[in-house]
């Protein structure tokens, strides 16, 4: 791509015209790069530093480029209007993760701009949030988080007390996938239709895939570390 050589023939360029080619790559397949992330400290790095080459590029696929400098991370989001739509369950959990990020930011409890939980408060707060219990099942539940991670919004990391096989650590970039103006409108939404709970119409708003859904659509082309 001519765009990617003409970077990389600048005299002060440290970075090869695969270097582009491989950072552009990993932040279409995986949607959030960031700095702290041994896999992808090159590819964030790369783009956090041609910033607007790649804004340029991006937006050729419908796609806008954001750089928290702060947190340190990259995020593409897509910018078109298409309905995509995830499977219940996993709407359900990023509906979850987004409000344990919340409650973790207001409570100044995040580590390293990133929030920290627990099986059991998934668990619950997952409850709490759409009235349907959290999957019991250690494969499904590893599935559904393993969709999350390759959406850029989680990693899983060794459990502080030892006795769980992992916490799940949710990644600032989830502020920028999922929108809070709708977050506690699906949420209200989903309890209604929570067993036991009577129904009520659903509400206009899309579920928050119209952001992260592209990135279930782009996991066939890579996946995050």
């Amino acid at each position: 791509m001519q765009h990617w050589e003409n970077l990389a023939s600048r005299k002060d360029c440290l970075y090869a015209v695969n270097d582009f080619k491989l950072a552009a790559y990993t932040l279409m397949s995986q949607q959030a790069l960031y700095a702290g992330e041994r896999l992808q400290a090159l590819p964030y790095r790369i783009v956090s530093e041609h910033l607007g080459a790649f804004q340029s590029a991006f937006e050729l696929f419908g796609m806008e480029v954001i750089h928290d400098a702060t947190e340190q991370y990259v995020v593409a989001i897509p910018r078109l209007e298409r309905r995509t739509t995830l499977p219940l369950e996993t709407t359900l959990l990023v509906l979850t993760l987004r409000q344990i990020f919340h409650e973790c930011s207001m409570r100044g409890e995040t580590e390293a701009g990133a929030a920290i939980a627990t099986i059991e408060e998934l668990a619950s707060v997952h409850e709490s949030l759409t009235g349907r219990a959290l999957t019991s099942d250690a494969g499904a539940l590893r599935g559904l988080l393993d969709q999350a991670r390759r959406m850029g919004m989680v990693r899983l990391i060794e459990a502080d007390d030892g006795v769980q096989p992992y916490d799940v650590k949710i990644l600032p970039a989830i502020v920028r996938m999922v929108d809070e103006n709708v977050l506690m409108r699906l949420a209200g939404h989903y309890q209604s239709l929570a067993p036991g709970a009577a129904e009520e119409e659903e509400p206009e708003a899309d579920p928050p895939a119209e952001r992260a859904g592209a990135a279930s659509e782009a996991e066939a082309g890579g996946e995050a570390p």
